[in-house]
């Protein structure tokens, strides 16, 4: 099997006429041939940033959680001085 392919031109790797690597543009203009919906691209940066804000508050929430005590599993609460005596 053979296949061809077209090598560019010196002209068109340096920018030249049919070459739009190179070729200068304005500041602030998009790239020739960029034909993506941007609203679709902001909606999933907004989905993904969303969803990273939720898992960092759920990851704050369970470290506070830890670091407060609600981890030890004995059961009986620190402060006995108001409860009954263990031994009558």
């Amino acid at each position: 099997t053979h296949t061809s392919m077209r090598v560019p031109a010196p002209d068109e790797l340096a920018g030249g006429p049919l070459g739009t690597a190179r070729a200068p543009r304005a500041p602030g203009k998009p790239r020739p041939g960029s034909a993506r919906n941007k609203a679709a691209s902001v909606r999933k940066r907004r989905i993904t940033l969303g969803a990273a804000a939720v898992l960092l508050c759920a990851a704050v929430a369970v470290g506070g959680w830890l670091a407060t005590g609600g981890g030890d599993g004995d059961g009986t609460p620190q402060d006995s001085e108001n409860s009954a005596p263990a031994t009558p």
